[in-house]
């Protein structure tokens, strides 16, 4: 059981992986604070990087390049009030007068660790209000395909 995940760290760890997640994290930023360029794009301009890497490099490269490209989407946002990504156009709210206020640097650094712990944390659902059962029951809804009470559409 440890020797898969310890497989998966020596893969991780690797330096031409690490090498390639930090060219990935710059032009990610980059695309990302591009105002049009989104972050599906991000990916698709950086696909012909891809062609003559490895898979495993490949997928790490195009996750890295997403990822950060969302979080770069909000430099935009908070200085120029300009979302780099569709994603950051709420922190054009708070962001730019923030930075109107000369709190562009806390902005930023805000913005820089919310979006890292959205990234790290998994989502819990905003409606997981009840009991095991109404949870059950939701669960049960969710994951069958038809009606579960005949009288409910």
């Amino acid at each position: 059981m440890f020797d898969t995940l310890i497989q998966g760290f020596a893969v991780v760890f690797d330096p031409s992986i690490l090498l390639m997640v930090l060219f990935a994290v710059v032009l990610g930023t980059i695309f990302g604070a591009l105002p049009g360029v989104s972050a599906t794009m991000a990916v698709a301009l950086g696909l012909p990087f891809t062609y003559t890497m490895n898979p495993i490099q490949s997928i790490v490269f195009l996750v890295a390049i997403y990822c950060s490209s969302i979080t770069g989407g909000s430099i935009s946002a908070i200085l120029f009030k300009i979302p780099g990504v569709p994603s950051s156009a709420p922190t054009t709210f708070d962001g730019y007068p923030m930075a109107q206020r000369g709190e562009a640097g806390k902005a930023l650094g805000v913005s820089l660790v919310t979006s890292a712990i959205g990234g790290d944390v998994p989502p819990q659902p905003a409606a997981d209000t009840g009991g095991a059962e109404v949870r059950s029951q939701r669960n049960v809804r969710r994951d069958l395909p038809g009606p579960v009470h005949p009288d409910q559409p």
